[in-house]
C-alpha cells in the first residue's frame, strides 16, 4: 500500500482520496495514474494516492482514512469500487464518490454512463451536483449493483485475471459455457415485500443495474437507481434440456413472461436455503445463509456525477 501526497497551495482546495487498483484492466488503471493526478491538481486540489496490493485493501484504507477527505475517487474495476463503498459504509462517511472505470466488465459504470476518458471524468466529478443512489446490504456485506447466486455467479470470481485481461467480456462467456454442464438447482424460498416465491432455482439476481456481467441486461424503463427498490430476477430449473433454448431466448430478449422466470420489485428480501450458498456481490465472492436478509439502503451513496 503506497501513499503519495501532493499539496496544492490554495487553502480552499478540496482533499481528494484516490484509490488505485494497479492490476485492473490489463494495467490500464496504473497507466492512468499520472493523468488522473494532473487533472485534479490542475483545478488546485490536493491529491492523496493509495495503491491497493491485495483484496480488501481499498475497504481498509477508506475505513481508516476516508472521513478526512472531501471526495473519494476509485480508479479500477467494479470489485475495487465495491470495496471503496464498503469502506464508506463501515466508517459512516458521507463524502461523494467518483469512479473512473478501468476494469474488465464495468457494469456499474455502464449503467451510470460514467466516462472512461480521464480528463472528461475528472471535470464532471468536480462540477457535478452529485447523484444519490441506492446500494444493497446483504447480511453484513454491501453491494453497489448486484447480488447474485446460482449458475454463472462463480464466473466472475473463478475466471482468471489474465483471461479477463485478454478477452474482457468474452472471458465471462467462455467460462460460463464451460460451466453449463455443472448447472444445478437450489430449493430456495424468497420473501419479498408483497409475495413469497419458492421453488428450484438455477439463478437469482437482486440488482439495481442495467447490465450484469456483460451477458445479461434489464430493460431501462424498469430500473430506477434511487427508488429504494431492487429489481429481482429468479430463474427456475427447466423441466428438460429441450426447454433451455426457450429460456435463454427469453432472457436475451427480456421476455419475463416465460414460465421459468420470476421478475419482480422489492425493497427488502429474505432468502432461505437449506444450507449456505455462494453469492457474488458486484463480482466479489461471498457465502451466506441459510437465512440471508437483503436490504435496500435508499439513496445511501452520493455519486460524483450529474443527476
Amino acid at each position: 500500500m503506497t501513499t503519495i501526497n501532493n499539496i496544492a497551495s490554495d487553502p480552499s482546495a478540496r482533499r481528494i482520496m484516490l484509490i488505485l487498483n494497479p492490476a485492473a484492466g490489463r494495467g490500464q488503471a496504473n497507466r492512468q495514474l499520472p493523468e488522473v493526478t494532473r487533472a485534479f491538481e490542475s483545478f488546485g486540489h490536493k491529491v492523496s494516492v493509495f495503491t491497493t496490493e491485495k483484496k480488501g485493501d481499498a475497504t481498509q484504507i477508506v475505513t481508516q482514512y476516508g472521513t478526512d477527505f472531501h471526495m473519494i475517487v476509485c480508479v479500477g474495476g467494479d470489485g475495487t469500487f465495491n470495496e471503496v463503498v464498503t469502506g464508506i459504509a463501515l466508517a459512516g462517511g458521507s463524502a461523494p464518490v467518483g469512479y473512473i472505470p478501468a476494469g474488465s466488465a464495468n457494469d456499474f459504470a455502464r449503467s451510470h454512463k460514467l466516462s472512461t476518458d480521464v480528463t472528461l471524468a475528472v471535470n464532471k466529478m468536480l462540477h457535478a451536483s452529485g447523484r444519490q443512489i441506492d446500494i444493497g446490504k446483504l447480511n453484513e456485506r454491501y453491494f453497489c449493483y448486484v447480488a447474485a447466486f446460482g449458475a454463472f455467479t462463480s464466473v466472475s470470481y473463478s475466471t482468471s485475471q489474465p483471461l479477463k485481461n485478454a478477452f474482457g467480456y468474452a472471458a465471462y462467456v467462455l467460462s460460463g459455457i464451460r460451466d453449463l454442464s455443472k448447472i444445478k438447482s437450489e430449493h430456495i424460498r424468497v420473501s419479498s415485500d408483497l409475495k413469497v416465491y419458492e421453488g428450484d432455482y438455477v439463478f437469482g439476481a437482486i440488482c439495481n443495474t442495467l447490465s450484469m456481467g456483460g451477458f445479461m441486461s434489464l430493460p431501462a424503463d424498469t430500473v430506477v437507481m434511487d427508488d429504494g427498490i431492487f429489481e429481482v430476477l429468479l430463474i427456475r430449473m427447466p423441466e428438460t434440456l429441450l426447454e433451455w433454448p426457450a429460456l435463454l431466448h427469453a432472457l436475451v430478449n427480456q421476455e419475463y413472461s416465460c414460465k421459468y422466470i420470476d421478475f419482480f420489485h422489492s425493497g427488502k428480501l429474505i432468502v432461505e436455503t437449506k444450507q449456505p450458498i455462494e453469492w457474488t456481490l458486484d463480482g466479489e465472492y461471498a457465502c451466506e445463509g441459510p437465512v440471508t436478509v437483503v436490504d435496500n439502503l435508499h439513496r445511501f451513496l452520493t455519486l460524483a456525477a450529474d443527476e
